[in-house]
């Protein structure tokens, strides 16, 4: 009797896990640094971060570390990183806020963790690390009153043009 198809993607999938519980990080991370990736890479690094959460927390730190240009690799790490592990790796990315991979973690945090980025919201709106992307103000999503003096005093300041748009597109 020849096997279903889920039994046989289920076999695939398991013989990537086990492939993978052999394969260090540091492994994944030097094919994602060159430019010899093929679509076997993204598989194993599937396999790694959906074994469990703490994997995903790992691959990114090492990520943000390694490769600070960051990438489509650590985008897909970090939706399965855990809110939990999202405030170490929220703080790494203040202390390099200069880095894509710090960028990507604000613009995922922003996302699914907002509430996590409000103590630092003053630093944000001055470093803005996502400026120029549509999703720039998210980290104000349900701020509510924890950013809104800071931001109401900005737009009744001298400030620039530029710096008064963005409190107000933060407070919408």
């Amino acid at each position: 009797m020849k096997p279903s198809r889920s039994a046989r993607l289920l076999f695939l999938k398991l013989r990537w896990v086990v492939q993978v519980s052999f394969m260090a990080i540091d492994t994944l991370l030097s094919e994602f640094a060159g430019k010899r990736q093929d679509h076997h890479t993204f598989e194993r690094l599937v396999a790694l971060v959906t074994t469990s959460p703490a994997e995903a927390e790992a691959f990114a730190k090492a990520a943000m570390t390694a490769l600070p240009k960051g990438g489509t690799f650590l985008d897909l790490t970090l939706s399965f990183v855990e809110q939990a592990a999202f405030d170490e790796l929220i703080t790494m990315a203040l202390a390099d806020l200069g880095t894509d991979a710090a960028a990507s973690v604000i613009a995922h945090a922003s996302l699914q963790f907002p509430e996590l980025l409000h103590p630092h919201l003053p630093r944000l709106f001055e470093l803005q690390p996502n400026g120029r992307t549509y999703y720039a103000h998210w980290p104000w999503r349900d701020s509510g009153g924890l950013a809104e003096s800071d931001l109401l005093h900005r737009l009744d300041s001298d400030a620039s043009d530029d710096e008064r748009l963005c409190a107000w597109l933060c407070l919408l």
